[in-house]
C-alpha cells in the first residue's frame, strides 16, 4: 500500500510501501527525511525537523504539553535549535508560558549545550532551574512552561571497523547530505571513530588523510586521547601529523600538554617542529610547562620552548623572565629566537 507523504512545504506525494524507513527527498524544496514506517500527516521539513516512527540519533521527544505536536524534533551539530512560542523558532511550542525565544542547544567542545535566552518562566533540566546555560549528556528532561521534552543521543554501540570506513568513504561522495550523516555519524562514536582514523593521518597528503584530518577536528577532545598515543608511534609520519593534529584543536587539547611536552625531545626534527607549534596553538594551558622547558639543559628543547612561548604572544608574560636571561646566553641561536619571542610577547618593552 503507498504511503501518503506530506512535506511542509505543502507538496503532496506517495511513496511505495517498499520503500519505507528509507530516505526520502522532498521533490519540490528538497528537504531530506526517513519516509515512516505508517502515514503521518506531515513527515519532513525544510529546517531538517524529522516527523513520524523513524527517530532522529538526536532529538528532542516531546513527553507531555497542553496540546499534541510532532514526537520528535532533531538536532544536528552544524547548527543551533531554538525553542519557544514564536513561529520562528526550530521546536515550537505555543504556550502562553513559554516565551518567544525561550532556549536554544547547540554542539560546543564540552557536548551539547542548553542556553536559557533569558526565558520569563525559567528553563529547568531535572527538575532545577538553570542559571545560564547547561551541559546535556542524554536523557535529561527539560521543563518549559507546560512542556515537559526529553533531551535523547544514540547509544554509542561498537561498530565494525568496515562500517567506518564505509562512513569515511561516503565524505568523499560530493553529495552534502550523505557528507553531513557520515560526519555525524563518526562523531557520534566519538573515541572509537578516532582510534580508527588516526593510523590514516600517516597518509596525509592523501584524500583519505585529510578527511581523517577532517573528522578528528570534528570529533574536538573525544580524538585527544587517540592522538596522544599516536605522538609516541614508530612511525615519524603518524607522530607529526598527530601533533599537527592536536594543534588544529587548539585549546581543546590542553589536556595532552604534557604529552606534547614530552614529544619536545623527539630525535625527528620534523616532529619536534609539529610539537612545538601545536603547542603555540593550544596557548596559555602550555605556558607553565614551556617554562620548565626553558630552564632545560636541551639546547633544542630551550629553542623549541622559545619559539613556542613567542608563538603564544602576551599570555606568556610569566616567561619574560626566562627569555630575558636566554637572550644574552653565548650560543647565538639560542639568543636570536629568545629575543625573538620577547619582541612578540612585549614588543612596546623590547622597543623602548
Amino acid at each position: 500500500m503507498p504511503i501518503a507523504v506530506t512535506c511542509q512545504c505543502g507538496r503532496r506525494f506517495r511513496a511505495k510501501d517498499s520503500d519505507a524507513g528509507k530516505r526520502g527527498k522532498c521533490p519540490a524544496c528538497g528537504a531530506y527525511f526517513r519516509i515512516p514506517q505508517q502515514a503521518p500527516e506531515l513527515v519532513a521539513s525544510a529546517s531538517g525537523s524529522v516527523y513520524g516512527s523513524i527517530k532522529p540519533k538526536y532529538c528532542l521527544t516531546v513527553a507531555k504539553g497542553p496540546e499534541k505536536l510532532q514526537e520528535y524534533f532533531r538536532l544536528r551539530r552544524s547548527r543551533i535549535t531554538t525553542v519557544g512560542k514564536a513561529s520562528d523558532n526550530a521546536v515550537v511550542l505555543p504556550s502562553p508560558k513559554v516565551s518567544r525565544h525561550h532556549c536554544q542547544i547547540s554542539w560546543s567542545p564540552k557536548g551539547w549545550l542548553l542556553e536559557d535566552l533569558k526565558s520569563t518562566n525559567g528553563t529547568y533540566v531535572n527538575g532545577q532551574k538553570i542559571d545560564s546555560h547547561a551541559i546535556l549528556h542524554g536523557d535529561e528532561r527539560i521543563k518549559l512552561g507546560d512542556f515537559e521534552l526529553i533531551f535523547e543521543v544514540p547509544e554509542k554501540r561498537a561498530v565494525e571497523p568496515a562500517h567506518l570506513d564505509e562512513k569515511l568513504q561516503a565524505l568523499q561522495s560530493g553529495d552534502p547530505q550523505s557528507s553531513q550523516e557520515a560526519v555525524e555519524f563518526l562523531a557520534g562514536h566519538g573515541s572509537q571513530a578516532a582510534e580508527h582514523l588516526v593510523p590514516r593521518l600517516s597518509g596525509f597528503d592523501t584524500v583519505s588523510g585529510h578527511l581523517a584530518l577532517e573528522v578528528l577536528e570534528k570529533l574536538g577532545s573525544d580524538a585527544v586521547s587517540a592522538l596522544v598515543r599516536a605522538l609516541k608511534d614508530k612511525d615519524k609520519l603518524t607522530r607529526s601529523s598527530a601533533a599537527r593534529t592536536l594543534g588544529r584543536l587548539g585549546p581543546k587539547a590542553a589536556s595532552a600538554v604534557p604529552e606534547l611536552l614530552q614529544a619536545l625531545d623527539d630525535q625527528d626534527p620534523t616532529v619536534y617542529a609539529e610539537v612545538a607549534w601545536a603547542l603555540g596553538q593550544i596557548g596559555a594551558a602550555a605556558v607553565p610547562g614551556l617554562l620548565k622547558a626553558l630552564g632545560s639543559s636541551q639546547r633544542v628543547r630551550q629553542i623549541s620552548a622559545a619559539w613556542t612561548l613567542g608563538r603564544i604572544g602576551p599570555e606568556a608574560a610569566d616567561a619574560v623572565p626566562g627569555l630575558s636571561e636566554l637572550a644574552s646566553h653565548h650560543d647565538k641561536e639560542i639568543s636570536r629566537v629568545a629575543a625573538a619571542a620577547l619582541k612578540k610577547i612585549n614588543p612596546t618593552q623590547i622597543n623602548a
